[in-house]
């Protein structure tokens, strides 16, 4: 093998190919730890996310069963209708 494909480990220094993933004697991992790095800022901003929105509903917990309520008059608003108009039909 060309020496130019061959990288020592990590760890314990054996030469391995410079495209293994690990080292075959030690199982060290020979990738880059910017991956690493930035899966773990991708799970610090989804917890941050998850955090702020449950902080945002506790806030407005009022303004969110006003809605609920606004909801359930349209709700029986429109049942009304449907009544209204059932009796427009026999009317007619």
């Amino acid at each position: 093998m060309n020496h130019s494909l061959l990288k020592s480990c990590k760890a314990c220094g054996n030469q391995i190919s410079r495209y293994s993933p690990f080292c075959r004697m030690c199982g060290h991992p020979q990738g880059s730890t910017f991956i690493i790095w930035l899966l773990v800022l991708f799970l610090i901003l989804v917890l941050a996310s998850y955090t702020a929105f449950m902080i945002y509903c506790a806030c407005h917990v009022e303004t969110l069963e006003t809605h609920e309520l606004s909801q359930q008059n349209l709700l029986m608003y429109s049942d009304l209708m449907d009544v209204f108009i059932a009796q427009l039909k026999n009317v007619a």
